[in-house]
């Protein structure tokens, strides 16, 4: 009671409202944040003595790892629950979904996106009393840093935006990737969701002198003819209902160039969300305020299968908050997918040019020709009497590996594929997945140019996947695992055989089939002779010749069971190895 003025006052204490834990208390917040029982009175004792007061210990338990991974199973067991959720009725007939369009346009050209675009940038450095260009420039640095990012991504599939790839984008704000686009040379073609964002494109372009990209109302989207090497879209199909994020989906992957990519984020799920085009058009679910939608994954995954595009990667995504699911996809656009089977005249998609799906148009008549035009490693039957001129007798090699001649249901990764034969003959021999991977012979001049491996390809109507990677950027966490890993002719390029080895390990589930040089036979005891400088074949990319002896201690080294020598004679110092899982 204050003596002056004759009122009560609080009085605080520095240990006000604190109290040191107890050993209930260290109990109980493991039942309740670990899902366990305390191990015993010496670990109490322990966070005791390091919490000064209860909040510290909460603090203590709820931060630990294994808290964090509790809470993440937990999320994982709640997703999969709203995943199996059919809450999402997607069936609208042409004229709905002309209707649906109508009705959502509309809204975004009256209201904009409304309140949840309003949260989801928050955290976005946006300021009043800056001027627009200030701002604008702001957007444009941190596209320039979101199209960065994205091309890293996209380089562990093996894909790179080059000069003169057009990327296409749908969402608000797309003419914020302006800058990363002219950085590395690509055309940007844009789909504004809203008239500001489009009138900021324009200003844009007109102040940075930039005419090649092109920007357009989203209204425009359905009826748009450019074709792309990369459709992106985050942070605008979130505010589409249900069918048409789908369509939109559906017509920017129809519009990729053979080989492609697709990356866009999309909710699979909202809390107390449902869908149905009957009652939404009857005005159930519209919202002055701003809509959130989602689609569930199966459809989505649905349509990448039904459009030609084979998913890569699904990444959990967090840009809509506490309100439900959402996921960033990666797809890409199966090679040949688009091509039409070559008989007579019929055109052939070829894929020519290095590290770009450009294509060109060539028949039957002209394959031929095209074939003799360049120089081949490997020789391929590519049918109607059309066979590549390759310096390697590669069918004498195929019969020393000996590989199954049913691949039916086994997986395939061709490491050092360079021409590709050994891909498209796993391919013939219906393996059910085949991926052709290299760098070395792909990204160089001439024989290594990657040319060969592209008409090959082609001309085949192939559906191997190529990856363009080197053996050390093979990792089975991006790329997976197979049940078949050819190695072949390329141990004794290896700096670090040993390294290599360890790296096809990682890959196979089944069986790695070697073939390498061999040399220092005569030794019995695990050796290696090292060619200097270009010593060996005039070829300064040889630098191991393991003994037979080296390459199954190096094998069994490296996690393989069981090694087989299958071939030791068909030709002077070469040797064929089966390595088992």
């Amino acid at each position: 009671m204050s003596q002056e003025h004759g009122t009560a006052e609080a009085v605080q204490t520095p240990l006000q409202n604190q109290r040191r834990p107890t050993l209930l208390d260290v109990a109980r917040g493991y039942r309740m944040f670990l899902g366990r029982e305390l191990e015993g009175t010496a670990i109490a004792g322990f966070h005791i003595s390091n919490s000064p007061d209860l909040w510290d210990l909460i603090e203590t338990i709820w931060q630990c790892q294994e808290a964090q991974n509790r809470r993440l199973a937990d999320a994982m067991q709640t997703a999969r629950r709203y995943q199996e959720a059919d809450i999402v009725n997607l069936d609208v007939s042409p004229e709905q979904l002309d209707r649906l369009y109508q009705i959502t346009f509309e809204a975004w050209r009256l209201r904009g996106l409304g309140s949840y675009r309003d949260e989801f940038r928050r955290n976005t450095a946006r300021f009043s009393d800056r001027s627009g260009r200030w701002n604008r420039a702001h957007i444009l640095e941190a596209g320039r840093s979101e199209l960065q990012q994205l091309a890293t991504a996209l380089f562990r599939f093996g894909w790179e935006t080059a000069p003169g790839s057009v990327i296409m984008t749908m969402g608000p704000e797309s003419f914020r990737l302006l800058y990363g686009a002219s950085d590395i040379g690509a055309r940007l073609i844009g789909f504004e969701m809203l008239a500001n964002d489009l009138a900021g494109a324009g200003q844009t372009q007109l102040a940075e002198g930039l005419s090649s990209p092109s920007f357009h109302p989203v209204a425009d989207f359905r009826d748009h003819t450019d074709t792309a090497d990369l459709f992106y879209s985050v942070g605008g199909l979130q505010y589409a209902p249900p069918p048409i994020a789908i369509d939109i989906l559906r017509n920017g992957i129809n519009r990729l160039k053979s080989g492609g990519m697709a990356v866009f984020q999309v909710p699979s799920f909202l809390h107390e969300y449902s869908f149905s085009a009957a009652e939404y058009l009857a005005g159930k679910g519209q919202a002055l305020s701003g809509e959130l939608h989602a689609v569930p994954q199966h459809a989505v995954l649905n349509l990448l299968d039904d459009e030609g595009m084979r998913l890569l990667e699904v990444i959990p995504d967090a840009s809509i908050g506490i309100h439900g699911l959402s996921y960033l996809y990666y797809a890409r656009k199966i090679i040949g997918h688009d091509v039409q089977q070559s008989t007579g005249s019929v055109p052939v998609k070829l894929p020519i040019k290095k590290d770009n799906d450009v294509e060109q148009t060539l028949t039957d008549n002209g394959l031929e020709q095209m074939v003799q035009s360049r120089p081949w490693f490997h020789r391929i039957d590519l049918g109607n009497g059309v066979s590549t001129p390759g310096s390697d007798d590669t069918p004498h090699k195929l019969s020393a590996i000996a590989l199954p001649s049913d691949l039916s249901g086994k997986t395939v990764l061709d490491v050092g594929a360079w021409d590709g034969f050994f891909s498209f003959e796993c391919e013939r021999r219906r393996a059910s997945r085949v991926v052709a991977s290299d760098s070395y012979c792909w990204d160089g001049d001439g024989i290594q140019d990657g040319g060969g491996f592209r008409m090959a390809h082609a001309a085949l109507n192939s559906q191997v996947e190529r990856l363009n990677v080197s053996v050390e950027q093979l990792d089975p966490a991006i790329h997976g695992t197979f049940d078949y890993v050819l190695f072949l002719g390329v141990l004794y390029h290896a700096r670090d055989p040993l390294g290599y080895l360890a790296k096809m390990r990682s890959l196979c589930r089944e069986v790695t089939v070697i073939e390498t040089w061999v040399d220092g036979l005569e030794i019995e005891r695990p050796a290696m002779i090292f060619y200097p400088g270009a010593t060996l074949n005039n070829d300064a990319s040889n630098y191991f010749g393991p003994n037979e002896a080296a390459v199954i201690a190096m094998c069994r080294e490296v996690g393989f069971s069981e090694v087989e020598v299958v071939n030791r004679h068909y030709y002077p110092n070469r040797m064929v190895f089966h390595a088992r899982v």
